[in-house]
């Protein structure tokens, strides 16, 4: 079992939160397993220069923002309101259009490639409010392993050391057979959003599974042979590149999945799983996964 330093973080305004591995952050186990990064068996080498995601890699977004990360966790994260039935939103409907982007097929330009041997694979979320995280706890991780002036390695080492169940809860790994609140790709983390909606809104697994499949789809697009995640400059390029993947190459994808703005903006109880940055999403999936 070794640490490696990973991340500073930096944030995707569409729902997803991304923490780019660079100099300062978060230490991810490296275990052959591979169950859970950070406080059980962590399962990939999460270095300094790690390779970006590869062909199987959903959960991306498209912009960069400053998180606000001094933002107190709330007691428990929003819980849905259990007299509300569910309501299902609609899926979008949209094709593909392989000519609205460029296409690049060699490692110099970071750009849509072929997503032809696509298929989307739904990765199931854990459970709700296992009650393995008071919210301090949750503060204390976001502060000690993501904030972007308060984080360090060692901080977040020994966060893992002293509070191994909730950090297990929330971060997980992109090979783990569910996902939890933070996923691991291996060059940057995300909020899961699609498990979250899966979670919070039973009968909107349809969207949630759009969602994810949208994530996959880009980040397949922008795999790491086209897009290597080295440094912040190489980060932004790989957002960019997602947005325009979304325009194109998985625009049917993209289009299905928009279902999740129809959930944000009608005061759905799946609201919970939206937010403006990364602090405000982990506090708010964290709690709804690993809190009360």
């Amino acid at each position: 079992m070794r640490f490696r330093p990973v991340a500073m973080v930096v944030i995707s305004a569409w729902g997803a939160a991304l923490a780019l591995a660079c100099s300062k952050g978060l230490p991810i186990v490296d275990d052959v397993d591979g169950a859970v990064a950070g406080g059980v068996d962590g399962g990939h080498d999460a270095s300094v220069n790690p390779p970006g995601p590869d062909s199987a890699t959903p959960g991306q977004d498209s912009s960069v923002d400053p998180p606000d990360s001094y933002a107190p966790l709330p007691d428990a994260a929003p819980v849905p309101d259990s007299s509300v039935a569910c309501k299902a939103v609609a899926l979008g409907d949209g094709g593909f259009d392989a000519s609205a982007c460029p296409v690049s097929n060699n490692n110099s330009v970071c750009a849509p490639s072929s997503v032809s041997k696509y298929v989307p694979k739904w990765t199931a979320p854990t459970s709700a409010h296992q009650n393995l995280c008071t919210a301090a706890q949750a503060q204390k991780f976001y502060d000690d392993c993501f904030d972007p002036i308060l984080s360090s390695a060692a901080a977040c080492t020994t966060f893992q050391t002293n509070n191994a169940a909730c950090f297990a809860c929330v971060y997980t790994l992109e090979t783990d057979p569910q996902w939890g609140p933070v996923v691991d790709h291996g060059a940057y983390a995300s909020v899961n959003v699609a498990g979250c909606i899966a979670v919070a809104e039973t009968c909107n697994l349809p969207c949630a599974k759009a969602i994810q499949a949208r994530e996959g789809c880009s980040s397949t697009s922008c795999n790491s042979v086209n897009c290597p995640i080295t440094t912040q400059a190489s980060f932004t390029a790989f957002n960019t590149c997602v947005t325009n993947a979304d325009k194109c190459l998985c625009k049917g994808y993209a289009d299905v999945s928009a279902c999740q703005s129809a959930l944000a903006d009608g005061g759905a109880a799946a609201t919970v799983c939206n937010g403006p940055d990364f602090a405000t999403l982990f506090k708010q999936v964290s709690g709804l996964f690993c809190g009360k």
